[in-house]
């Protein structure tokens, strides 16, 4: 509803409020997806699909989809697609896209000034695909820490100033290790 009354004409005032309020709705949906996915993962009973789907236009979406964040912070996003891709692969598209979007979505968020490259390569069993940033980076410790559910680099620290739930990385290595990944 919020999406329909941003199309209609509004003061300042009244559209600021409004898109104020499709970020907070954004948002509880995206801890309602995420607390969802770990309810399946633990129960086990995520189901992910096996169908082919045309590589470079799943990549095309996710560009499309961070492309945007990266501008506003004045950052370079750049795509390299390596030689060799198989231009049709098998697998589950929506949960590709998602642990993309995610980890996009976090050098993104903790990249001040630079770039952001998203790579993808043949491997030896697939894929490979790389997230790299000019971000703030990690020592080994907050490495460790990383992929754990409700955990943030710099705990409480980063919490308060970038946001974020500590789910998003967790749920992406459960998502890529379902679908024979690391």
């Amino acid at each position: 509803m919020t999406e329909l009354l941003l199309k209609e004409p509004l003061t300042e005032r009244q559209r600021h409020r409004a898109e104020t309020v499709l970020r907070a709705g954004q948002h509880l949906l995206r801890l309602v997806n995420d607390t969802l996915d770990l309810a399946r993962i633990e129960a086990g009973r995520l189901l992910l699909k096996d169908e082919a789907f045309d590589l470079q236009d799943a990549i095309s979406d996710v560009a499309q989809m961070l492309r945007p964040a990266a501008d506003a912070k004045g950052l370079e996003f750049v795509v390299e697609l390596h030689p060799g891709l198989p231009p049709r692969v098998r697998g589950d598209e929506a949960r590709i896209k998602q642990v993309l979007l995610n980890l996009g979505g976090n050098a993104i968020k903790f990249t001040e000034e630079g770039r952001v490259t998203l790579s993808i390569a043949p491997a030896e069993a697939g894929l490979r695909f790389v997230v790299e940033d000019t971000g703030i980076g990690l020592d080994a410790a907050q490495q460790q820490k990383l992929f754990q559910r409700f955990e943030q680099a710099d705990g409480e620290q980063t919490q308060r100033r970038f946001g974020g739930t500590g789910l998003g990385l967790a749920i992406s290595r459960e998502l890529a290790r379902a679908m024979g990944g690391e």
